[in-house]
């Protein structure tokens, strides 16, 4: 540790004194340090060459450690009361359970390991489905004792994670994954495209101009944070598209209508659609001459991103890194 200390100053801007209180002098965070560095400045700061050792070196600890193994597929959710992640509030859990533990829990039982970390590209609402052929995730587990599945192993741990979900999950095209390939699903994430299914309702009646509001699209919105993710995200002025649009009304409902939606990773459908009070510009109501738009259902129909691959039963039987 205290080895390492002169680095802070060195590289400031790299290692903040944040980072090293938080989590302490990681290896990887010291070789991006040493890889700015050239001889001259590393020797006015270190002894080069390195002095002898005048004492035999103690070892006091040895610590066993192995890779992750990083577990992707892709999954449904059918109901609309399941949280991505745990809810707590307070630290009470607000809801029974959630998609990471009961995706997360099999496979990390099944590969003995430690503990694991979620990711997904992106994230639904609590009570939006998720349809089509599902969202990409990746479950990284940490210190497996096992690091190998076979193919009829991840599809019968599908066949589990689907069962123990009553309904709420399918999960499928489990697969073993190298690390690396995980930028793809954080560039999903952010860049990618996202098509939806909203069911709507103009409490004032639905207006003539419906079918002319859609036709704006493509549209830059300007979105302003949400209120009710302002306790967990910072206030900014985002920018995002509204690719295509389509509408179509219900036969006998003067009031409801459903709208299809391809836009832009990151747009909050929601506030498009009712307006957010006025922090998302234009809202759909906008477009439809001032009247007054709410949501009363969301679904994910689609999320384009073709990662991880798909998996068919004609795959060879292996567990080979993708």
């Amino acid at each position: 540790q205290e080895e390492c200390k002169p680095l802070c100053s060195l590289r400031p801007d790299i290692f903040t004194r944040h980072y090293v209180r938080k989590n302490g002098y990681t290896k990887n965070r010291i070789e991006s340090i040493l890889d700015t560095l050239d001889c001259d400045e590393f020797s006015k700061t270190f002894q080069v060459p390195p002095l002898i050792p005048s004492q035999v070196i103690k070892i006091v600890k040895v610590t066993l450690a192995r890779e992750s193994t990083n577990v992707a597929g892709r999954y449904n959710k059918y109901c609309r009361d399941l949280p991505q992640t745990p809810w707590l509030l307070n630290g009470e859990r607000k809801m029974e359970s959630s998609v990471e533990e009961l995706i997360s829990g099999p496979i990390v039982a099944l590969l003995r390991g430690t503990s694991s970390k979620f990711a997904s590209s992106g994230r639904e609402d609590v009570d939006v489905r998720s349809l089509g052929r599902g969202r990409p995730f990746n479950v990284e587990v940490l210190m497996p004792k096992v690091a190998a599945l076979q193919f009829d192993q991840l599809r019968a741990l599908e066949k589990e994670i689907t069962e123990k979900s009553e309904g709420k999950l399918k999960v499928r095209d489990l697969q073993i994954v190298a690390r690396e390939s995980l930028v793809t699903l954080k560039q999903g994430e952010e860049e990618k495209t996202k098509e939806y299914t909203a069911l709507c309702f103009c409490p004032d009646g639905i207006p003539d101009t419906l079918e002319g509001a859609v036709a704006r699209a493509p549209l830059v919105l300007d979105q302003s944070t949400p209120i009710r993710v302002l306790h967990r995200r910072p206030v900014a002025v985002r920018q995002k598209e509204i690719l295509e649009m389509s509408v179509t009304r219900l036969e006998g409902d003067a009031q409801k209508f459903i709208l299809n939606l391809k836009t832009q990773a990151g747009t909050y459908i929601k506030e498009f659609i009712h307006g957010d009070f006025g922090r998302t510009k234009p809202s759909f109501g906008d477009l439809l001459g001032g009247a007054k738009v709410d949501i009363l259902a969301l679904d994910v129909t689609d999320i384009a991103l073709d990662w991880p691959p798909r998996v068919s039963c004609d795959d060879v039987k292996s567990n080979g890194k993708h």
